[in-house]
């Protein structure tokens, strides 16, 4: 830990299948501060009669605190953001830093409280984020953003809290202001998957719409759309 004056410990890489090897530190939970540097070497033994012995480059992470924020307890079922009884749909929160006091290091997980869940689809699902000065949304913003998870296709996995572990962990610091963005661009349609939302007035932006041309996840302007209610 931090330096290699603090003492050394070893513990075994057991075969758990084929060239897979595992197994926890041995260390506990008081062993270690947030902050706190953790260096590691793997060391392999051949099977020839040598025995060879070898180890990869030294190797480090740092200990994080995860926390879970909740924003809001709202009861209110929102269509936003994954309106696909649409073919395409765009959505923009914005958290000022009071709503997300605490936070601070990795985002790493979103999470949505679902109502119900359709078993459509979302392809060219994309969640981005962007920290920012801005106050209120009275439209898309449409630069700055880091994209944090964009698979071929997202499918909503059931009802009740659905976390989405992120591809690419945002990095805020206390104070910020945050953007979260939810986009897909699909050429079918079904049903809304509604989640529980707070009314919150300038603190969201969403459209959604028949798209026959560009990307739900680009577009600012839309010829048919909806503006969210809640």
């Amino acid at each position: 830990r931090n330096n290699t004056g603090t003492g050394i410990k070893h513990f075994k890489l057991n075969n758990t299948s084929g060239a897979t090897f595992t197994s926890l530190f041995n260390s506990v939970n008081a062993d270690v501060n947030v902050g706190d540097i953790i260096y590691y070497r793997v060391f392999a033994r051949d099977n020839s009669s040598n025995h060879n012995t070898d180890s990869t480059a030294l190797n480090q992470f740092n200990i994080i605190n995860l926390t879970t924020i909740t924003v809001g307890t709202g009861t209110t079922s929102s269509n936003f953001p994954f309106t696909t009884y649409w073919m395409d749909g765009r959505t923009q929160y914005l958290y000022l830093a009071s709503d997300i006091s605490g936070m601070a290091g990795n985002i790493t997980q979103i999470g949505f409280n679902f109502i119900t869940a359709d078993p459509a689809p979302l392809n060219g699902f994309k969640i981005s984020m962007k920290t920012t000065t801005a106050t209120s949304l009275t439209g898309f913003e449409t630069s700055g953003f880091t994209t944090c998870f964009a698979p071929t296709s997202y499918t909503v996995p059931g009802t009740g809290w659905q976390m989405i572990t992120l591809t690419l962990p945002f990095v805020i610091n206390t104070g910020n202001n945050l953007i979260v963005e939810v986009c897909y661009n699909n050429s079918s349609y079904t049903q809304y998957s509604t989640v529980n939302g707070t009314a919150a007035t300038g603190m969201y932006w969403g459209r959604y719409g028949d798209l026959s041309t560009g990307d739900g996840c680009a577009t600012t302007t839309w010829t048919s759309s909806t503006a969210p209610t809640v």
